[in-house]
């Protein structure tokens, strides 16, 4: 299709782990065909990640920088290293918030013809500082003055990283986080992960996946099963992913004497079977760039019940969703639940139509990603 030597794409992240955006990369690298175009990922911390065997198996490498909260100086030496004995790049593609600023000036100074900062958050931590201020201005002016192409997964999210001139102006281009909805569509319930899961008849089955972070307020999900457990309603809470907080999330729900009817998974690969074993899908999230785990659901045929701090756009249109204010009491989080575990089953014709006409499709994403990337 194109040279007999792969274009080079080099991904730039934080790790390469089970993160949304991470996910998200690692769908569209699966998909492309990787004789003619091939990614590379950057990461800031030298540890073993998730994804490294897979990036491997497809022929990219990951390439480890030092990491800027340790020695900014480095990182800057670092990431120039890279872009000019690395490969021969066509473009840099940064995922990471406002540092994508910095990312892009070196790439520009290294030379690399095309440089995309990739919007993919709402709000970070202690954004409220005047340090933390000087830094969000700042990495805005190094991404307007150095990348070529400003991509955000919401509008929302544009917003946050770019501000509302750039996206209002239409200088963004809202790329959302596109799934293979092909298998979350063919995939069946299976009989060894209900009896894995204890899943027995009749019982309501919660789920929630994502890492254990602040953000994800997995406090507030254990809340809200504890309260459906004391109305006497037989129920199951599965809690897919890992991360910093889940040694205190085990405590807690040890506390609550909750451990016979939750489940924690860790990280797992067959979401889509996960996904089919719900009856209900939770999202209290205290904010989300877009809320990928959702629209997986909603491929799925899952019902889900979120938060408003996710965005209008990962509702597909299918009547899955039903946003909960954080701030309504914990009765209305359970009256959407037991509303949204009654709701009749979507046709997998309905669901495939719907992601399409939302542009939903990894097809119609890899289309953009290129365009972005200078890849005709």
């Amino acid at each position: 299709m194109f040279n007999q030597t792969p274009i080079k794409i080099v991904h730039v992240f934080a790790t390469m782990n089970t993160g949304g955006a991470e996910s998200r990369i690692m769908d569209v690298y699966r998909k492309i065909n990787k004789n003619d175009v091939q990614f590379d990922f950057i990461v800031m911390e030298n540890n073993i990640h998730y994804y490294d065997s897979e990036i491997r198996e497809l022929g990219g490498k990951k390439i480890v920088v030092t990491n800027p909260r340790k020695n900014i100086f480095k990182h800057i030496y670092d990431l120039f290293k890279v872009f000019k004995t690395y490969g021969d790049y066509q473009a840099v593609h940064s995922h990471t918030s406002y540092h994508s600023g910095l990312v892009c000036l070196i790439a520009r100074t290294a030379g690399i013809k095309y440089r995309i900062s990739h919007a993919r958050t709402t709000s970070t931590k202690s954004n409220k500082s005047i340090l933390k201020k000087i830094f969000i201005n700042l990495g805005r002016i190094l991404i307007r003055r150095n990348s070529t192409s400003l991509l955000a997964i919401s509008k929302n999210a544009g917003n946050y990283v770019f501000g509302e001139n750039a996206v209002n102006n239409g200088d963004v281009n809202v790329v959302p986080n596109a799934i293979d909805v092909e298998r979350y569509l063919n995939t069946s319930k299976d009989e060894n992960v209900q009896e894995e899961l204890g899943i027995t008849e009749g019982q309501l089955i919660i789920g929630q996946v994502g890492r254990f972070s602040h953000m994800k307020n997995h406090k507030f999900t254990i809340k809200v099963f504890k309260s459906i457990i004391n109305e006497g309603i037989e129920a199951k809470l599965i809690l897919v992913g890992d991360g910093n907080l889940k040694g205190e999330i085990e405590a807690l729900v040890e506390k609550e004497g909750l451990k016979k009817q939750i489940v924690f998974l860790g990280v797992r690969k067959d979401i889509p079977q996960i996904m089919k074993q719900l009856d209900v899908l939770i999202m209290p999230s205290t904010y989300e760039g877009l809320g990928g785990v959702v629209i997986e659901a909603q491929a799925a045929g899952t019902p889900c019940v979120v938060s408003q701090s996710l965005p209008d756009e990962v509702d597909m249109g299918l009547n899955l969703v039903e946003f909960v204010s954080l701030d309504q009491s914990l009765e209305e989080w359970i009256k959407a639940i037991k509303n949204q575990s009654i709701k009749p089953t979507t046709n997998k014709y309905n669901i495939k139509q719907n992601f399409t006409k939302k542009g939903m499709l990894l097809e119609t994403e890899i289309k953009d990603l290129f365009q972005s990337y200078g890849i005709q």
